[in-house]
């Protein structure tokens, strides 16, 4: 397993990269707010494949999203443009 450490202006996502049929990948956020990360999410892909649990500053990436052709490293991305614009 990798971990993969994106920082964005303020913004910091930290995930644990580990690929398992029917698993998630799990990140953890800091140096934003709850609400911004969760209506990041909600421009980045559907409830279906990733979760967002604001308490934890956590969101989780459905490893089916490869099914849809987008990779997680695809989403952590486009989320890290978006936490630093908020």
């Amino acid at each position: 397993m990798s971990v993969y450490v994106v920082q964005s202006g303020g913004a910091v996502i930290e995930c644990h990269m580990e690929y398992v049929r029917g698993g998630e990948i799990v990140c953890t956020t800091s140096g934003t707010s709850p609400e911004c990360l969760r209506k990041a999410v909600q421009k980045v892909s559907s409830p279906e494949f990733v979760k967002v649990d604001e308490a934890a500053a956590k969101f989780y990436i459905s490893t089916a999203l490869f099914e849809r052709g987008r990779t997680p490293g695809e989403v952590i991305k486009e989320l890290a443009v978006l936490l630093r614009l908020c």
